[in-house]
């Protein structure tokens, strides 16, 4: 199963600041091609306060836009979701990126193929 994973750490977001919890993080884990929410984990002082957002998006068969599209009230531990999804779509593009290059990529093996397997090891 084609998969992603978006991370979102306690200490970048504001209110893990302020509160200072900043050891703990928030792992989304989602389908590379229908964007589906698969798994939600989460870790730290805060995990029992924000876990139950993910778990109501999973029983509704969610995607990661949702998450995108929301508005979380700041500064909460919620913003840790959004923060999540983003990195896991930046990480799709990333993703889209290699998949282009490859496609393009000379049978030969110069260059552009060593330069399509350094952003394969960075995914």
């Amino acid at each position: 199963m084609p998969y992603e994973v978006g991370i979102a750490r306690f200490g970048e977001i504001a209110c893990g600041q302020i509160a200072g919890d900043v050891t703990g993080m928030l792992k989304l884990l989602f389908h590379r091609e229908t964007r589906k929410l698969l798994g939600v984990h989460v870790i730290g002082e805060s995990a029992t306060e924000i876990v139950h957002i993910g778990q109501a998006v999973m029983a509704l068969d969610g995607t990661i836009d949702y998450f995108r599209d929301t508005v979380f009230n700041y500064p909460t531990m919620a913003e840790c979701y959004k923060v999540a999804a983003l990195d896991g779509l930046n990480k799709l593009s990333l993703w889209a990126e290699v998949e282009h290059a490859a496609k393009f990529a000379p049978a030969n093996g110069d260059d552009r193929l060593s330069s399509v397997e350094a952003l394969l090891a960075q995914v």
